[in-house]
């Protein structure tokens, strides 16, 4: 009965392998349909072509976004031990120290709030960051693009896809208590 009003204990390490896990499969089953309806899209006066297997851009702005959201619902401790495990996993994956893989995430996330100042909405950051990465202004019409600016209907629309991308930290606070394992010196 008292399991009832328990959160299941999970490690930062369980909880990163997990996260990683589903992000790499979102990625992997999510952007090659972002994709084509990108290249769909009728704020397009010519389509983008994007290519479905293409993803790393993508795969770099999700796994930031979700940072900054993580960021915001787990104490720092936590945050910082479950970015080791993640930049250690994908720094591996990539075949790069785990220096420059923390790097291009700082870098990632920089140009993020870079393209979406003054905002602060992580979504937004989010759809303009796939935005700019994949160079969409040129395939806007032409009054946008001499602007620079992200058509607002577009934006909106991936805001309403990306948010599909997004981890509910708090969800999985109430379901499950994360906990850091001691260990011995």
């Amino acid at each position: 009965m008292l399991t009832l009003f328990t959160r299941k204990k999970l490690t930062d390490h369980q909880l990163s392998m997990a996260f990683l896990n589903r992000l790499l499969d979102a990625v992997e089953e999510g952007y090659p349909e972002v994709a084509g309806l990108i290249n769909e899209s009728p704020e397009f006066v010519q389509c983008p072509n994007l290519n479905p297997n293409d993803h790393g851009h993508f795969l770099m702005i999700l796994l930031v976004g979700n940072l900054n959201n993580m960021q915001h619902s787990l104490d720092a401790a936590c945050d910082k031990r479950i970015r080791y495990h993640l930049f250690g996993s994908f720094s591996e994956m990539f075949g790069l120290s785990f220096e420059v893989f923390a790097k291009k995430v700082h870098e990632y996330r920089a140009s993020m709030a870079r393209i979406n100042h003054p905002s602060r909405n992580n979504l937004s950051a989010i759809s303009r960051s796939i935005f700019s990465k994949y160079k969409l202004n040129d395939f806007q019409r032409a009054d946008y693009r001499k602007a620079g600016v992200p058509n607002p209907q577009f934006l909106q629309r991936m805001d309403s896809i990306m948010e599909h991308f997004l981890w509910n930290w708090e969800e999985i606070l109430k379901h499950y208590k994360i906990v850091i394992p001691v260990t011995s010196n």
